[in-house]
């Protein structure tokens, strides 16, 4: 009886992988969802603000430096909020995400 009261109260401050690692993919693959749309969105950003000229702002002297200000300034705007597109993108990923996982469970079940 203490054996599987220890063994209860070790796995429940074990991380989740151990616990119910089926939960651990599941977090795991969202959050790489979320952190690929907001890599969309960052590069959406820079793209936008390059063609609205701000590269030309810093002068043709900055050069790259330029660049990476774009850049850092994208994914900062991206970090916070963005223009909504980022969660935009990772709604649709979820979306796909479930219909493939839904047509693997489907063509298993035709298998049988």
């Amino acid at each position: 009886m203490v054996q599987n009261m220890l063994t209860k109260s070790i796995i429940s401050v074990l991380p989740n992988t151990i616990a119910n690692p089926s939960e651990d993919k599941t977090a795991a693959r969202d959050k790489l969802m979320r952190d690929k749309a907001n890599e969309f969105e960052a590069v959406f950003i820079g793209q936008f603000l390059k063609n609205a000229g701000l590269e030309k702002a810093f002068g043709e002297e900055a050069g790259h430096f330029g660049q990476f200000l774009i850049e850092e300034f994208s994914e900062r705007i991206a970090e916070s909020g963005g223009f909504g597109v980022a969660d935009q993108v990772y709604e649709q990923l979820k979306r796909q995400d479930l219909n493939s996982v839904e047509a693997t469970v489907s063509e298993s079940d035709e298998e049988k």
